[in-house]
């Protein structure tokens, strides 16, 4: 009998238009085993609209498996914390 795979928990840090472009393709397949958890974004008017997903200021225990930093390589994200 076959294994039953847990979903695997992301979160997202950079939520500009590859943040969105991954959350989009993430969400559009419910069968891939995958869930987002949490979307941070230096900019909190990006996270307007977001709900429980958005975290403004810092990660803090969601129980995140995987998080995705998708921002440009120069930019400097102070005081975020991701305990896994």
């Amino acid at each position: 009998m076959p294994q039953k795979q847990s979903t695997t928990r992301v979160g997202l840090i950079g939520y500009g238009q590859i943040g969105t472009a991954v959350r989009d393709m993430i969400d559009k397949d419910p069968d891939n085993g995958m869930e987002i958890v949490f979307i941070h974004d230096q900019d909190a008017g990006r996270l307007d609209g977001l709900g429980d997903l958005a975290l403004p200021d810092q990660v803090v225990e969601v129980g995140v498996h995987l998080a995705l930093h998708v921002v440009e390589p120069w930019r400097d994200l102070p005081g975020v914390l991701l305990p896994l």
